[in-house]
């Protein structure tokens, strides 16, 4: 059996996914500033631009 590849997902194909989002990058926007007045909460990833890629393995 062969060893598995990395797998890299961006924020924004997870995002277009599980929102089912024309525009990713606007629903994350939204959302974060949604949850920051709901519950004074900030919402941010480790990576400081956007583009930047989990990686994760299948």
């Amino acid at each position: 059996m062969r060893p598995l590849k990395p797998v890299y997902f961006s924020i924004g194909d997870v995002i277009a996914v599980l929102s089912e989002s024309i525009n990713p990058r606007d629903y994350l926007f939204r959302m974060k500033i949604s949850v920051k007045s709901d519950d004074g909460l900030e919402l941010s990833t480790i990576c400081a631009e956007p583009g930047d890629f989990f990686s994760g393995e299948l």
